[in-house]
């Protein structure tokens, strides 16, 4: 779709520039047109996970 080759564009084009890669490309591509979630959604499944156990 547009959205994913836009990203991998800007990747290819300034990845270098990007501080979080992947974040920071959506951020340019989705520009104006990001939808803004409650912060209950601010999850990391994996890491919660891990760090509950030590």
């Amino acid at each position: 779709n547009k959205i994913t080759e836009a990203t991998i564009s800007a990747l290819l084009t300034d990845g270098e520039k990007f501080r979080f890669p992947d974040q920071d490309a959506l951020n340019v591509v989705l520009e104006g047109r990001a939808r803004f979630t409650d912060r209950k959604w601010n999850y990391l499944y994996g890491l919660v996970g891990d760090l509950e156990r030590d």
